[in-house]
């Protein structure tokens, strides 16, 4: 028997699952060969799998969310890579790992770091060349970098401006993007 690759559709099962909880979705199936390859026609759906409302939310990964479950949501994660180029022409992907910092903690640390005079002419409202270092250690996770180490690693020659405005972005992302809530109503 080929294995099988189940189509992802979150809205809609989402959505009969919420409506009926215990009613069994039918999701398309893609057929794939033995060697995990669509051996249908053009990706052509071979068939469908029933799932119950049970194995639907292992599929979609989506839940009702409860008070509790908001309050406890550990702190984001955000994963990005560095690539190196190598002096044989190759490149290395260097995974990255940003935890967001306490809110408080993170007003406070910006407050920390008033822009200078000409950064204020300039219509900046913090120092980006002590905040940024600052900011980057505080939400380094894997590696987890020291305000020395952050600092070396912002200021190095070998980071170009985009890299290195790359790595203050990703610190910046971690600690402000908001909770994920679609704005438009489900299907």
């Amino acid at each position: 028997m080929p294995a099988e690759q189940i189509t992802r559709e979150r809205g809609k099962a989402a959505q009969a699952a919420a409506d009926e909880p215990q009613a069994d979705v039918e999701l398309p199936v893609a057929a794939t060969g033995p060697d995990g390859a669509d051996s249908s026609d053009k990706g052509s759906l071979a068939g469908k799998e029933r799932l119950s409302a049970e194995r639907l939310k292992a599929v979609t990964d989506e839940i009702v969310a409860t008070f509790d479950d908001l309050v406890s949501k550990p702190k984001r994660i955000h994963t990005f890579h560095v690539i190196r180029q190598n002096p044989d022409h190759t490149t290395t992907k260097m995974k990255v790992v940003f935890q967001a910092m306490d809110p408080v903690d993170y007003d406070e640390l910006r407050e920390a770091h008033p822009p200078t005079e000409k950064q204020r002419r300039q219509g900046l409202q913090l120092n980006v060349d002590t905040f940024a270092p600052q900011l980057i250690a505080a939400v380094s996770h894997t590696p987890k970098l020291t305000v020395e180490q952050a600092t070396q690693l912002y200021t190095s020659p070998n980071y170009a401006t985009g890299e290195r405005e790359g790595l203050f972005a990703h610190a910046n992302f971690v600690c402000q993007a908001g909770v994920d809530v679609p704005f438009t109503a489900p299907d």
